[in-house]
């Protein structure tokens, strides 16, 4: 009798944790985020050379359901192509060689594919090449900032 109980038990666990809803891919709620990521060698799970021209974390925004990253190349003037999609140039400081752009996040748990093109001409370095952009959403945080507030600041400045 108690082993038919503990098989119940068991079986019971295992049909649960296979029918549950995924709350990892669960949907982020209006604000916006830090969140880290990585940018890897396409379609694999380790980062590329690329990943170092990238400043972490990238900050997302979610509005109406629909996000954006934002993120900041460093040695800017090696990247000379960066086609995520919905790119968007937010700011470009060629003092500090970096150049700030958002793009279009679809989901987190997903890969972006992004073309990208890096020329290095005191090393001679010429290539163009796709990376992956992945999101740590476990590492996702909440600024302390409402969407309302951080679109007035941004359309009429600090106050």
């Amino acid at each position: 009798m108690l082993k038919k109980v503990i098989v119940s038990c068991i079986a019971f666990l295992v049909c649960v944790a296979f029918y549950l809803p995924n709350t990892s891919h669960a949907k982020l709620a209006d604000g916006v985020y830090t969140i880290e990521y990585q940018v890897n060698a396409y379609g694999k799970d380790s980062p590329s050379v690329g990943n170092d021209y990238f400043l972490k974390p990238a900050k997302l925004t979610v509005k109406d359901g629909k996000m954006t990253a934002e993120m900041t190349v460093k040695n800017a003037a090696w990247v000379v192509k960066l086609e995520p999609p919905g790119y968007k140039l937010i700011n470009e400081n060629k003092a500090a060689d970096q150049r700030t752009f958002q793009m279009d996040v679809a989901a987190l748990n997903k890969a972006i594919v992004v073309p990208m093109r890096i020329e290095i001409p005191n090393l001679e370095y010429y290539h163009s090449y796709n990376v992956d952009f992945v999101f740590d959403e476990k590492k996702e945080k909440k600024k302390q900032v409402s969407l309302q507030i951080a679109e007035e600041w941004f359309v009429a400045g600090p106050v």
